[in-house]
């Protein structure tokens, strides 16, 4: 069972992946969820949900129906501030990680409030970022502080004992807790990429780590671990921001892996970039499911393509899509460091990208664009360059850096053409949106880091309208914006982060 923050609701798979069902929908009333966190079952065999933008905890029975629920935005007994993790003990009582209250706070598995313990600081019994709890077979009750870099241990009625990672060079952002039946603690490591396990003493025992050449790479976001109880010893370790579970043995090593939840076709997980086919059909790189599906101008789904993997044809983390004259689909294939391009129906017809130079090689996330004369306009984020490619696949030429200052261009990302002009349109990690000319020279720059009109915080999506304009994503500001073709600010779409009509959460992709 797995919190999905942003799709609302829980996923239950099997352990190849094979999509069961959802739980809650995304929603503020009774079994409607906002950014669940944490997930736990008691002993009857109920999901316990931390429902974390929604201040509250929520209980469904084992086939996803709503049971019931307690908690409310507040600091009170009866309150929760953002809970980002549940636990359940011996007893059936709910632990939980009240995040945003700096604090632990025990009801009973009815929802009754029992007791609370913590406040903020830095002192022993003391939290600045508790993000995870968990419990051991004496029902004591271990805490994750992400923001003091340690372990916290208290007894069941919350007395403080001990900590582990007293000198904050343990951890790094730990974000993850499990214990086994034997008392074995499980920590991810989040910062420094990495699960660990340590004795029940708490002193170190060995470290999970994940080699490059496995699906998806070695370890980058580990959130959380998990007790694998169909395979003795081994866990299982969530990666939320690049949408993998890797299973490992009892012997540290990598048993298994799921590089995509198998939702049923027409449904998103994590889209990123879109554009339009020469029919007016809605052509979507979904980033999370690890394919494209193309829609019909109603949002009817039509047909899609992809699936996890390294072969030429499959897709890992797919960031952007463009559609040639001709039809042909190109997909930045960002998990694989590479270009694809498939005909109109969805089959291979080659790839480009992968190189034995390192100079030439491509990074992990990548935005391409399509421009005149067959060229291929790819935004390479991690290697802070644009590179452009012919129709054939061969480099043409980078840029790198921009500007009568030769200024080196930071983590650009979303790229599109000037139909105009041939102009390319540039976001960038600067909080800045490029305009250069075809030769790659700087024409013009615009907007910097802010909230007010023609300012930004993470763009992401670009487009030009044909006569001109500029139309820009922000990932954090949660909205649109429009521009001139000159950088004048003209209007914005969206309000405040939500999902009401007019609201945006985290738009990355425009066509």
């Amino acid at each position: 069972v797995l919190a999905t923050q942003r799709g609302g609701s829980l996923l239950v798979i099997r352990r190849d992946g094979r999509f069961v069902r959802l739980v809650g929908s995304p929603g503020s009333e009774a079994g409607q969820l906002l950014q669940p966190s944490g997930v736990a079952t008691n002993p009857a065999g109920h999901i316990v949900v931390a429902d974390t933008g929604n201040h509250r905890v929520q209980v469904f029975h084992q086939d996803g129906t709503f049971f019931f629920m307690f908690g409310s935005e507040g600091n009170g007994d009866w309150q929760l501030q953002r809970p980002e993790s549940v636990a359940v003990d011996s007893r059936g009582d709910i632990i939980i990680a009240d995040t945003g209250n700096s604090r632990v706070v025990v009801y009973s598995g009815r929802g009754m409030f029992l007791r609370r313990f913590g406040s903020a600081g830095m002192a022993d019994g003391q939290f600045a970022q508790p993000v995870a709890v968990a419990v051991d077979s004496k029902d004591h009750i271990y805490v994750a502080d992400c923001g003091t870099h340690r372990i916290q241990v208290f007894d069941s009625s919350g007395v403080f004992k001990s900590a582990i990672g007293k000198s904050g060079k343990e951890f790094r952002s730990p974000k993850g807790l499990a214990i086994d039946k034997d008392g074995f603690i499980f920590v991810a490591d989040y910062g420094n990429r990495r699960v660990l396990e340590l004795k029940p003493d708490g002193t170190f025992k060995r470290v999970f780590r994940v080699a490059d050449d496995q699906p998806g790479g070695s370890l980058r976001t580990p959130c959380c671990v998990a007790i694998d109880t169909a395979a003795r010893g081994g866990i299982l370790i969530s990666e939320a921001e690049c949408n993998r579970l890797v299973f490992m043995d009892a012997d540290a090593k990598v048993s298994a892996t799921i590089l995509t939840v198998r939702l049923p076709e027409g449904q998103l997980l994590r889209p990123a970039g879109c554009t339009f086919d020469a029919f007016g059909n809605v052509v979507v790189a979904d980033s999370g499911g690890d394919r494209i599906q193309i829609f019909g101008q109603d949002g009817t789904f039509l047909r899609g393509f992809g699936g996890p993997g390294r072969k030429p044809g499959q897709l890992d983390m797919p960031e952007d899509v463009a559609v040639d004259q001709g039809g042909q689909i190109f997909v930045a294939d960002s998990g694989n460091r590479r270009i694809q391009v498939f005909s109109p129906e969805g089959r291979f017809v080659r790839l480009f990208g992968p190189s034995e130079d390192r100079d030439s090689r491509l990074g992990s996330q990548l935005y391409l664009a399509l421009a005149p004369l067959g060229r291929v306009v790819v935004s390479d984020t991690a290697n802070n360059r644009l590179v452009i490619y012919n129709d054939a696949g061969s480099i043409l030429t980078t840029v790198s850096r921009i500007g009568e200052g030769k200024t080196r261009l930071f983590k650009p990302t979303g790229v599109a053409i000037d139909p105009r002009n041939g102009n390319m349109v540039l976001a960038a990690g600067s909080n800045e949106v490029h305009v250069l000319g075809p030769d790659g020279l700087l024409l013009n720059t615009i907007g910097c880091r802010g909230l007010s009109n023609g300012q930004f915080d993470g763009p992401v999506g670009v487009a030009v309208r044909p006569d001109g304009n500029i139309v820009v994503a922000e990932k954090y500001n949660h909205r649109v914006q429009e521009f001139t073709s000159e950088g004048a600010f003209v209007r914005r779409l969206g309000t405040t982060a939500g999902r009401g009509p007019g609201q945006f959460d985290h738009p990355r992709g425009l066509a």
